[in-house]
């Protein structure tokens, strides 16, 4: 597959996770049970897209250096087809380490708080991670390529062992298990454990996809019935925007959120920029790539901003989003239109919900 083809799949692998996280929340609401409000939502999407991609692409790059200059070229001829045996069982290990080093290391954990700052247990905090979290993870991952396990392996294990973790976020009352697959591998019970605050749940359930290394060493835990799962992080105060999100834990606290707009026109607009990122993954864009690139980030902030009370940044956001299919009008690509129009019309309701709110000193004064 060439480039083109791997980027238009990583664009369709947006979209279905996309649709996932919306038909999730459709069927908990249809059966009258608790799940994610759509600013929490919109946190975890705005956390969890562009700029985590940049991340994602240093970590290959650093990935393929090292593979390329020290990887052992004989693994691949000594295992054959076996290779992908190993590089998945690898994966996993190398993945456990790093993910209780990053439980354990204060400055690592700084990094990977921000998937646990998500109080909702949803396809959607699978989405959430620090911009950083890749850049952290990738020194756990060099002795794959040192062993040789080549970049197309772990590329391909890698977007298998993401897939089966965004699938182990799903609410576990829409989940289906059995008592012998919870003992096996990591399912959205077992990992509900691991976001579990309470002191019981703290440092458990490592693993990516199987339990094979937390019952190993001893980091293995059930749910029990008598000790209810609570997420979130004790003593951060939430925000939506992905800003200090990211970097809220290192100044000690975020801010408080505040509902500037609805919950629906929050969640609308970050599911609308979850497309056009998509879009923009796939290839689309033409010239106007990178300034799409820089529209999306500064839209992704000023909608955080927005849902944690800030009436400027619903302003910017509504002009932006106005804004972002203008370029396109010169040289239209009509995959990319769709999503961007319907983010001028986002923009242009907004600007109009904002208008309707009254303003803090238009009652008038007695006599």
């Amino acid at each position: 597959m060439g480039k083109g083809g791997a980027m238009m799949g990583y664009g369709i692998t947006f979209v279905i996770l996309l649709l996932a996280v919306v038909v999730e929340r459709s069927l908990l609401r249809r059966r009258g049970l608790p799940g994610a409000d759509w600013h929490e939502i919109a946190a975890n999407l705005g956390s969890g897209h562009l700029i985590m991609w940049v991340g994602r692409s240093l970590e290959v790059a650093g990935y393929d250096l090292v593979f390329r200059n020290v990887g052992w070229e004989g693994l691949q001829r000594h295992l054959g087809p076996g290779i992908w045996v190993a590089g998945f069982l690898g994966w996993d290990l190398c993945f456990y380490c790093m993910h209780r080093m990053h439980h354990r290391i204060p400055l690592l954990w700084k990094v990977h708080e921000v998937h646990h700052q998500g109080r909702d247990f949803s396809l959607s905090l699978g989405i959430r991670n620090s911009w950083y979290s890749s850049l952290t993870s990738l020194p756990f991952m060099l002795p794959l390529a040192v062993a040789g396990v080549s970049t197309g392996v772990f590329l391909a294990v890698s977007a298998i062992h993401y897939g089966i973790q965004f699938y182990n976020h799903l609410n576990p009352a829409l989940a289906r298990s059995t008592p012998w697959l919870d003992r096996v591998i990591v399912t959205p019970t077992n990992h509900l454990a691991h976001h579990g605050s309470a002191s019981y749940y703290r440092n458990c359930n490592f693993g990516s996809v199987l339990l094979l290394w937390d019952r190993c060493f001893g980091s293995y835990r059930p749910v029990l019935s008598d000790v209810p799962v609570a997420c979130g992080v004790g003593g951060w105060r939430p925000t939506a925007n992905p800003l200090w999100m990211n970097h809220g834990s290192w100044r000690g606290a975020g801010v408080p959120r505040k509902c500037c707009l609805a919950g629906w026109y929050v969640g609308s607009g970050a599911l609308l920029l979850f497309c056009a990122v998509a879009l923009h993954v796939a290839g689309y864009g033409g010239p106007w790539r990178p300034m799409m690139m820089c529209g999306l980030i500064g839209g992704t902030m000023l909608l955080g901003a927005a849902s944690d009370g800030s009436n400027w940044a619903a302003a910017g956001w509504c002009l932006l989003a106005t804004a972002m299919c203008a370029p396109l009008w010169d040289r239209p690509e009509w995959m990319a239109l769709p999503a961007l129009a319907a983010l001028a019309l986002h923009g242009l309701l907004g600007a109009g919900i904002l208008l309707k709110l009254p303003r803090p000193n238009s009652h008038k004064s007695p006599g």
